[in-house]
């Protein structure tokens, strides 16, 4: 996440928005976020941003494991 904010600081905004918005999600329905991929993990989109996740259900946590830029907002 930070090489984003450094590479895109324009976007600063947006992304902070954009991780409240993941944290509330994950924290809600960790087990529901996004699309299922194999074993524990999820794939899920929020603004301009794709998140992979882990979810432990027993021990109710989501780990985020990779965030990338969908698109290149702005930027033609």
């Amino acid at each position: 996440m930070q090489q984003l904010i450094r590479d895109i600081p324009e976007l600063k905004a947006g992304f902070i928005f954009t991780l409240e918005s993941l944290t509330t999600e994950l924290g809600e329905s960790a087990d529901t976020f996004g699309e299922s991929r194999s074993g524990n993990y999820r794939l899920g989109f929020v603004g301009v941003l794709s998140v992979l996740v882990r979810v432990d259900s027993q021990n109710r946590t989501a780990r985020i494991i990779d965030v990338r830029l969908r698109r290149r907002a702005g930027r033609g």
